[in-house]
């Protein structure tokens, strides 16, 4: 009993390490219904500065618009303003790209990002560049939240999230809403998207 527990931990603990790559594509099966994630999806998000700061105030803001321009299209816009007593820095991350679903498996693919870049209004510098990036999220119907399999904001990632909660890949299961009960109303780099205007 004590080797077959040992046995199942060392399994779960190697997939977890070495097993990641399934959060970059759908499943390969095929669901009776697929979700449907038309609209804009928004974070949740609070100030990152420090409490009572008079001198350092951060605000910013992450969405994604499904369907933009056309069926298949998504826009996911990243926005920060920094303000350090007089001077103000914004930033404004936009990625383009395509979307597909399989059941509640929700993958983005972004192919191209727009960087703005100003301070104080006197400045500004835009980059436009090809980009490659694809996530995997998971759709929820009761909650109509998105949220992605790692932790990523303004296409920077972290190497933790929902991922870490998962005992196989696309498992839908105990461990699984557990983990994503956790994530899903995190404030400190908050991970769900909550559709906008639901009703």
């Amino acid at each position: 009993m004590k080797y077959s527990y040992l046995l199942k931990l060392f399994l779960v603990l190697c997939f977890q390490l070495s097993c990641t790559d399934w959060i970059r594509k759908l499943p390969e099966k095929n669901y009776e219904t697929n979700a449907i994630v038309k609209g804009v999806w928004e974070k949740r998000t609070n100030p990152r500065s420090a409490m009572n700061s008079s001198f350092h105030k951060n605000i910013w803001s992450e969405k994604i618009e499904f369907d933009v321009p056309s069926n298949g299209k998504f826009r996911k816009i990243y926005e920060k303003k920094d303000i350090f007593g007089e001077k103000i820095i914004r930033k404004k991350v936009t990625g383009i790209g395509d979307y597909s679903v399989k059941g509640n498996w929700v993958l983005l693919s972004t192919k191209k990002i727009e960087v703005e870049e100003s301070e104080n209004e006197k400045t500004q510098e835009t980059k436009r560049e090809s980009f490659d990036h694809i996530l995997l999220y998971h759709y929820d119907k009761d909650s109509l939240t998105l949220i992605p399999m790692t932790y990523e904001s303004g296409y920077q990632e972290k190497n933790f999230g929902m991922k870490d909660g998962v005992s196989m890949p696309y498992a839908e299961d105990k461990n699984f809403f557990i983990s994503r009960k956790i994530y899903l109303y995190k404030d400190f780099q908050s991970h769900a998207y909550f559709l906008k205007n639901a009703e």
